[in-house]
This record gives C-alpha cells, sequence and structure tokens, in this order.
C-alpha cells in the first residue's frame, strides 16, 4: 500500500466562510442602501463600507487557498501525517490515536485529532477533495475500534454534532508526585492542571490546583494574599468573625492543598454563622444606602427627566435590589443543607481561582479605556479643548459625513465619572472571566466586534443623537460569556450563572428607566455580537478550561484586533489634545 494525499475543496471553504458570516456582507448594505435612499447616508460612509466588506471576501479566499495547499493529508500504512492550525506537521501512528472531535469553524466542519502524549490536535477537513476516497482508504488502514475509523463510518452523524470518543489504548500517564516542599510565600501561583485531564471536572475542583500550605500539620487560613497559621479553635473563630467572607481557603493537617472552608465537616456549624452575621451586616448598609441615595433622588425630583432617570436607577441598583438579594440571601441561610455547603464550596474555589489566575490582555484594555479617560478628566479643565465628545465621541451627523473612525473612537469615551466606574467594573469582571476560562485572544477580538457592532446599532436606530461609551463591548462580553455557560453549564458553578443573570437585569432595568440617557441599541447590538461570536467559536462537544491553544486564524485576528484597539486609543487621545 503506497502513500496517499488529500486535499479540501476551495470553493466549500470559502463560500462555507462567507455564507456563515452572511449578515456582514449582506444585512448591513442592505441597511446602508435603505438609509440611503431617505437621503440621510453621505456616500463616503458607503464607499468605505465597501472598502471594508470587498477586502473581507478576498481576505476568505485567500485563507481558503492557503488551508488547501498547506494542511495536506498523508494517509500512509502506518498512519497519519496532518497538520494543525499553526501550519505544524506531525505524524499520528493508528495505535496511538486517543479520541476524535467533532468541530465548526466559519460553516465548515472539521475532525480535530488527538493523540496521546500531546494536548495538540490534527485537523482533519469534512470537505475533502475526494471524500469517499480519503473515508475508503482510512477503513481498510485501521481496526474498528480505531476513534478515526468509528468516526468516519458515522460520518452523516456529524451533521448533527454528535461527539465520537474512543479509547484506540488504556494508556495512563505516570503522575508527577512531586510535591512543594518549604513555606509557600505567595499562593497565588497556581499549579499547573492540564485541561485535557478531565473534561467533566473544572480545574478550580481540582484538588491539587492550589499551593501546598506552608506546614502540612498546622491549621491555618488564607487572608487576602497571606497564609496566617493557627490553632483549630482560632481557625473555627476566625470564620465565625468574617463578617466579609474574606476567608475563602483554609489547610488543615488532613488536606495536603489549600480547600474551600466548606470541605471541612467540623466548620460548617461556624459557617453557618458566618453567613447569617454576613447578610446581617450588609443589610444595615443597605438600609444606609438606601437613605442616602433616596435622599438625592428625592432632591433632584425637579430637574430634567434625564438626571431623575440616572438618580432613580442609581437608587435600584446600588440600594434597593442589593437589599432584596441580602434579605432573600438571611431567610435562605436558615436552611442547613449540604446542597447549599457545595454551591458556596464550588462559588469558593471558583472565585479563588479567577482571582489568582493571570490575565494580561485585561489589563491592557482596561489600561486602554482609562487612560482615555484620564485624558478627558486632564482636558476638562482646558477651556480651549473643545468638549471630548463632539471631538471623538459618536457624533451621528459626523459620521453621515464621513467620520466613520468616530464608532471606534467614541465607545473609548465616557460622559461621567458615574458612567466611566460602571463600565470599567464591569469590563474588568466580565473580561478576566473570558481571559481566563477560554483564552485570551478572544477579549480583544470580541470587544472589539461588538463595540463596532454596538456603534451601528446607535447609527442606525438613533441617527440624531450622539453617545459615547464602552457599553456595546461590554454587553458582547455578556453575551459571550452567556452562551459559554448555556453549552457548558456543568463547568461552572451555579452562582457563574446567577451573576450573568443578574447583569442581565441590571442591564434591562438600566435602559428601562434611564432610557433617554443610555444607549439602548449599542448595548442590544454589542450583545447580539457577542451571542454571535460565542455560538460560533465555543464547541458544541468536549471543552476544556482554559483553552491551550485556538486556530492560527482566530489567534491572528485577535492580535489584529488587539492593534487596532491601541491604534484607536493613541488615535483619541490625539484627537483630545488638538487645541
Amino acid at each position: 500500500m503506497s502513500d496517499l494525499k488529500f486535499r479540501s475543496s476551495i470553493w466549500v471553504t470559502a463560500w462555507g466562510a462567507i455564507a456563515i458570516n452572511s449578515w456582514m456582507f449582506v444585512v448591513i448594505p442592505l441597511l446602508l442602501l435603505w438609509v440611503s435612499s431617505s437621503g440621510n447616508l453621505k456616500y463616503s460612509v458607503t464607499y468605505a463600507c465597501l472598502t471594508l466588506f470587498i477586502p473581507l471576501i478576498a481576505f476568505a479566499f485567500i485563507i481558503s487557498t492557503y488551508n488547501v495547499y498547506t494542511y495536506q493529508l498523508i494517509v500512509k500504512p502506518t498512519g497519519i501525517y496532518g497538520y494543525d492550525f499553526r501550519g505544524n506537521g506531525s505524524f499520528v501512528a493508528w495505535d496511538e490515536m486517543d479520541r476524535i472531535e467533532t468541530y465548526n469553524l466559519l460553516g465548515c466542519k472539521y475532525l480535530r485529532l488527538f493523540f496521546v502524549n500531546s494536548t495538540v490536535p490534527l485537523w482533519i477537513p469534512l470537505f475533502l477533495a475526494k471524500p469517499n476516497k480519503f473515508t475508503q482508504t482510512i477503513i481498510e488502514y485501521t481496526k474498528k475500534t480505531n476513534p478515526l475509523h468509528i468516526a468516519l463510518l458515522n460520518k452523516d452523524k456529524l451533521a448533527n454534532k454528535v461527539a465520537f470518543w474512543e479509547q484506540a489504548k488504556n494508556k495512563s500517564k505516570p503522575e508527577n508526585n512531586k510535591t512543594k516542599q518549604g513555606k509557600v510565600e505567595n499562593f497565588l501561583k497556581l499549579n499547573p492542571i492540564s485541561s485535557s485531564t478531565n473534561t467533566n471536572i473544572p480545574p478550580w475542583m481540582e484538588n491539587k490546583v492550589f499551593s501546598s500550605p506552608p506546614s502540612t500539620d498546622t491549621y491555618g487560613y488564607c487572608n487576602g494574599e497571606k497564609l496566617l497559621t493557627c490553632s483549630r479553635p482560632s481557625l473555627i473563630e476566625n470564620i465565625k468573625s468574617d463578617h466579609k467572607k474574606l476567608i475563602t481557603l483554609i489547610w488543615t493537617p488532613e488536606t495536603p492543598y489549600l480547600v474551600s472552608p466548606e470541605e471541612i465537616v467540623w466548620l460548617h456549624d461556624a459557617l453557618h454563622a458566618r453567613e447569617k452575621s454576613f447578610f446581617k451586616k450588609a443589610l444595615q448598609s443597605d438600609f444606609l444606602n438606601c437613605l442616602f441615595w433616596g435622599a438625592i433622588f428625592w432632591q433632584n425630583l425637579s430637574d430634567s427627566s434625564a438626571v431623575r432617570q440616572i438618580m432613580l436607577f442609581n437608587w435600584m441598583a446600588i440600594a434597593l435590589i442589593p437589599t432584596i438579594e441580602h434579605a432573600w440571601g438571611l431567610y435562605q441561610s436558615r436552611i442547613k443543607t449540604p446542597q447549599r455547603l457545595q454551591e458556596n464550596s464550588q462559588q469558593n474555589r471558583y472565585t479563588a481561582w479567577i482571582k489568582n489566575s493571570d490575565a494580561p490582555w485585561t489589563q491592557k484594555l482596561v489600561a486602554a479605556v482609562s487612560l482615555v479617560a484620564i485624558v478627558q478628566a486632564i482636558i476638562f479643565f482646558i477651556p480651549q479643548i473643545n468638549s471630548s465628545i463632539a471631538t471623538a465621541g459618536i457624533v451621528k451627523p459626523a459620521v453621515w459625513q464621513g467620520e466613520v473612525w468616530r464608532l471606534l473612537t467614541g465607545t473609548l469615551l465616557h460622559g461621567n465619572l458615574l458612567h466611566f466606574l460602571f463600565n470599567i467594573s464591569a469590563l474588568l469582571v466580565l473580561s478576566k472571566l473570558i481571559e481566563v476560562t477560554t483564552h485570551r485572544i478572544y477579549v480583544p477580538l470580541i470587544f472589539l466586534i461588538s463595540a463596532l457592532s454596538g456603534s451601528l446599532f446607535s447609527l442606525f436606530l438613533i441617527p440624531d443623537l450622539s453617545s459615547v461609551g464602552a457599553s456595546g463591548g461590554i454587553m458582547g462580553l455578556l453575551g459571550f460569556l452567556f452562551i459559554l455557560s448555556r453549552k457548558h453549564k456543568h463547568l461552572f458553578p451555579v452562582t457563574h450563572q446567577q451573576m450573568l443573570a443578574k447583569a442581565t437585569v441590571y442591564t434591562f432595568l438600566a435602559g428601562l428607566l434611564a432610557h433617554e440617557v443610555i444607549d439602548n441599541p449599542a448595548h442590544l447590538g454589542g450583545f447580539l455580537a457577542g451571542t454571535f461570536l460565542g455560538w460560533q467559536l465555543i464547541p458544541h462537544q468536549r471543552f476544556t478550561i482554559p483553552i491551550k491553544q485556538v486556530p492560527l486564524v482566530l489567534e491572528v485576528m485577535g492580535k489584529i484586533s488587539a492593534l487596532i484597539i491601541a491604534i484607536a486609543t493613541l488615535f483619541t487621545i490625539y484627537k483630545l489634545l488638538i487645541i
């Protein structure tokens, strides 16, 4: 038997990529033509959009041609030689195949072939130029128990996104039994957990994800970034008096690693007491907030409707809704059930894992938005400089006249300090969740596309009102996380989904109560873009947290998005400082 070469179909690749993104190439130009018929759209905007879409179509054909002639498959009698999305080729023997996963990328279906001692799969397109011959060759060369053999025999079921998983050989990897010795200076350095060890167990639930305690024969707890040693009675009392729930990880002589307090049976009574104390203290603060923000709302009843709407939303979001949540939590704290303790344990481990994980791209994105806000605050005291909104905001008449760059620069500006604080807090949380649980490259890609989508929705639905803010990009991050938690809810704690639901409710209330000052179309456009990206980029079947590697196309697009955001930040600052 000789070696056989197989290549993918260039037409299927190109047309599949274009068809799945038809909303970009068809819907938006139709909207432009519709607005143009009313006489409001200038030819410069149409020209700019066409110059944007035409290169995208050409890019799809170039990538398709590149994939066809670069990622060719070579089937040998002893195995298969293929490539990953980075262009690195590997030979996999038939008996080294571990499992097969289906993957849908830009409307084209692939098989991802995982093999022993590797987490980087080979990509096998299902749109080969000679699919029947490829299937027949694999069936002839492999055994009936081979995962690729089984997958190709059931190729018709792949259209329904059925996952094929089969162990070729039961080869167990040797475990690394080396434990850290000596004192741990900072538990923030998490132990490395392979994302492919078990797809049903999230990394924060792994026993060894957190560092070893300073001493294995003592008791202690983590307070912030410090590990404090104490006795067993002292640990119980510290848990009871922890009114702010700062202690999320502890250790005992029976636990070789840091664990959640809920995992220790003799701490359950102290945890119930802490929970009641926490909600009682929170209700006292909520009562003062209700009085404070209620008084502010009362003082602004005679002001404009926009000011009244903002103060009403602040009263509800900062005081009333937290009061209801904490009152319900106090009522629920009377119920001592194992399920409640388990949910709290998952939340503690999840929070500690998120907090202690690095998120450099989130920091860069937050720094870019914050830098523009600082420049806004500085120029506020310079009378020679015009208003930042007039200079670089999404001023719709200026966009109609050709200043399309405002659709991006306006998303980096904010109307006031409270607006900036709300947005930057949400951006910091949602962006870090995406970067830690998926892949860092998704952060700039989702934010940029969602922000532009929100700006376009705002441009067409409210064409006469100016707007600023990163809400479109933030809502895109929220929509992406919503799809992620729906597709793989077993990998996230219940409180994670509750947090996303709470954020959605807050946004809905904000849009309802303050509709005169909040750009609801921008929120809608960003959220729809984020959910669309989540549906396309997040696999439906076996999913591991975090994602170790993404396709080369997505990595390039993510880096380009980060570069565009950086250039937009510098350009926005330049426009703001022009006197």
